[in-house]
């Protein structure tokens, strides 16, 4: 009997483990889990001092900073926040000097990307590889537009930049 339900149900159970399997993996690709800040950033009100100033390095070095909290301080001498617990962490940010900030893009380990080749010398505008960023009242829980090596050779063609792979590989 025990052969018989194997024979019977076998090709189906793995069927459906390899549905589960492929299910996962899309899930994981596709839904990335959201990223949580520390603190409600509102991009929008900070919109008019531009990316360059709470991001340095964006014009003049390979890559962008996250803000540091001492910037944060030369506007705010109060939490610029009501939530309890991001006036409890803005409390800690104030004795440690430092706001634990999550990228919400990351390159894998093989690509090398400049930001001082695209922003600084291309001219190119935050948003083109950011989104709209600058009207964001609350942060979101992933980069808002997807990037992709497509993305980025299709741009490098549009401006008649080389496509060559160790130009961006390492």
């Amino acid at each position: 009997m025990n052969n018989q339900v194997i024979k019977e149900f076998g090709p189906w159970l793995i069927w459906m483990a390899l549905v589960m399997f492929i299910s996962f993996i899309v899930w994981i690709f596709f839904f990335p889990p959201s990223i949580q800040q520390p603190v409600s950033f509102n991009h929008a009100v900070h919109e008019e001092f531009g990316c360059v100033t709470c991001h340095e390095g964006v014009e003049t070095q390979v890559r962008a900073t996250l803000p540091e909290f001492d910037l944060c301080m030369m506007c705010h001498d109060e939490p610029p926040v009501t939530d309890p617990a991001e006036i409890e962490m803005w409390g800690r940010a104030v004795d440690t000097e430092h706001i634990d900030w999550k990228r919400l893009r990351t390159l894998d380990d093989h690509t090398y990307f400049s930001h001082r080749r695209h922003v600084g010398m291309a001219d190119l505008e935050c948003a083109t590889c950011h989104g709209d960023m600058g009207s964001q009242t609350t942060p979101p829980p992933r980069a808002l537009k997807p990037m992709s090596m497509k993305i980025c050779m299709d741009c490098h063609t549009k401006e008649n930049i080389t496509n060559d792979c160790a130009s961006c590989h390492i």
